[in-house]
């Protein structure tokens, strides 16, 4: 390409249609779409395989936080100590990671279009896209800001952006179009507002790896720019302001990208010179013209915006006619019979071939590291968090530990010494138990002895009168044994109580007084 402005060297893919049209200059049916892209789309891949890699980590993270969880509550259920917040902390990981997750899987890689009114922004964006998509062509003005993604279902349709029901796609001609005499409506959307276009993924390669791609109102129609970076340029990974290669850039695309300039840390910004197919009139004076305006980008990007270094702008400043690729594209697509083309179309083919690759290239690299590096930051914290939460339950549970092993040391001792107390008022009580068994036994015998002794006094206090008759001589026997029977139980009652019940107190109390000294002494 050194021969068409000086750019140092051709992107790395399948080039051998260039080839071929370099060598056969004079070929008009030179196919150049699937020739000059290359046959992978390795680039935009990487962010859908960051994509994939991110969601791993995270299922994996949430694996690892739900195990701390039920590991904790089991903790909990065995009347474990968990300290409350290390619970709430938990349960907070798990929340984090569900929106995390939620949130990195709607990341998009988004790319903005922005330029004066009828610079071909649509044209570009439909050319990138292999068909007519967005309303292009000579009376259309896009009127507020036009957002293609993907279909979930592969249909075509149109959302609103404060509605939910779909409108046909044939609608948008309509809807976007700012001088439409049939869009009653879109005074009140404003131009700022959005329209959602949903295209089919099958049919982009773009669409099918999550390229968001935005379409915007000239910036010449408005000078309220940063309610449009505010909302809708806040998130994209790449900008493309489309010149008109028979103009400058004017002050109006200019202030507009220095406004992005100060809200965001050097964007990414490609500038396309459209329309450079009329350079084939002035064959003569295509160099210096093609030289001056590549002069005036380099200043404005490296020296005005500072958002990239002089041998970065080679790679992002390119010299297209999306006209010319789109018709090329389309005829390959059997949608059109006849291309439109002009001389030296091969060239300008190529330039686009070549803007795809860097595109693809930086907003994959950009997008990685715009929308995943925070998701991976926010993963190694919820590691050091958790880590942190184990540590203080750990810290937390080998003081339990400590404390628990103290306790049942000094509980251990406490039971060994009331064992051993216990032992020794066992031995106690059955030498004392044993000892008044004896004296019981000796008293009631000695005390028996002598209430037999007594015998005779007591039958002499029987007084019942004796009949000599068999009948009642038996009434008398039995009568007279009652007799001594109750009185000798009740004199040994009254000795024993007197005598023994003493005694039995007195053990008692000495029994008594040994169990509570060995109890206070605990």
């Amino acid at each position: 390409m050194s021969g068409v402005g000086g750019r140092a060297s051709l992107p790395v893919c399948d080039m051998s249609g260039f080839v071929a049209a370099y060598q056969e200059m004079t070929s008009r049916n030179t196919k150049s779409d699937m020739s000059c892209r290359r046959n992978n789309s390795e680039p935009l891949k990487r962010f859908t395989e960051a994509k994939l890699r991110i969601g791993d980590i995270y299922n994996e993270l949430e694996m690892y936080v739900t195990d701390l969880s039920l590991f904790y509550n089991e903790i909990l259920n065995d009347s474990g100590n968990i300290p409350d917040q290390q619970m709430h902390e938990v349960t907070r990981f798990k929340e984090s990671i569900k929106t995390i997750r939620d949130m990195f899987m709607r990341d998009t890689m988004k790319v903005v279009f922005f330029g004066r009114t009828s610079n071909g922004k649509s044209s570009v964006i439909n050319a990138m896209l292999h068909a007519k998509v967005l309303p292009q062509g000579m009376g259309h003005t896009t009127c507020c800001f036009l957002q293609v993604v993907g279909s979930p279902d592969d249909q075509k349709f149109v959302l609103n952006e404060d509605s939910s029901e779909r409108m046909d796609i044939e609608q948008l001609q309509r809807l976007g179009h700012a001088m439409s005499d049939n869009n009653v409506s879109l005074s009140a959307m404003g131009q700022d507002s959005l329209l959602r276009v949903f295209y089919p993924k099958s049919a982009s390669r773009l669409l099918q790896n999550d390229v968001v791609i935005v379409d915007s109102p000239g910036v010449d129609l408005s000078p309220e720019f940063d309610s449009w970076i505010d909302k809708h340029c806040m998130d994209a990974d790449v900008f493309v302001l489309v010149c008109n290669a028979e103009s400058t850039l004017t002050q109006a695309e200019k202030s507009f990208f220095h406004r992005v300039s100060s809200k965001l840390s050097r964007p990414n910004i490609f500038i396309l010179n459209n329309r450079w197919d009329a350079s084939a009139a002035e064959v003569e004076n295509m160099q210096q013209i093609r030289e001056q305006h590549m002069t005036r980008f380099k200043q404005f990007l490296v020296s005005e915006l500072k958002v990239c270094s002089e041998a970065e702008a080679a790679n992002r400043i390119f010299f297209i006619s999306a006209r010319e690729i789109l018709d090329l594209r389309l005829k390959e697509r059997g949608v059109i019979r006849h291309a439109y083309q002009v001389e030296g179309h091969q060239y300008r083919a190529m330039e686009f071939c070549n803007f795809e690759t860097q595109f693809e290239q930086l907003i994959s690299k950009s997008a990685i590291s715009t929308k995943f590096e925070a998701h991976t930051r926010r993963a190694r914290e919820i590691v050091g968090e958790m880590r942190h939460n184990l540590d203080i339950v750990q810290s937390s549970t080998l003081k339990r530990k400590a404390e628990l092993q103290v306790n049942y040391t000094a509980k251990e001792a406490e039971f060994k010494n009331c064992l051993d107390k216990w032992k020794e008022f066992e031995r106690f009580a059955v030498i004392e138990s044993q000892r008044l068994r004896n004296e019981v036994h000796l008293k009631v015998s000695a005390d028996f002895y002598e209430e037999i002794q007594k015998l005779e006094s007591i039958i002499d206090r029987f007084d019942s009168k004796f009949v000599d008759e068999p009948v009642s001589i038996e009434d008398y026997k039995k009568n007279l044994a009652d007799f001594v029977d109750k009185v000798v139980t009740e004199d040994l009652e009254a000795r024993c109580t007197r005598g023994l019940m003493q005694r039995i107190w007195n053990l008692e109390n000495a029994m008594y007084s040994a169990f509570y000294i060995t109890s206070c002494s605990r």
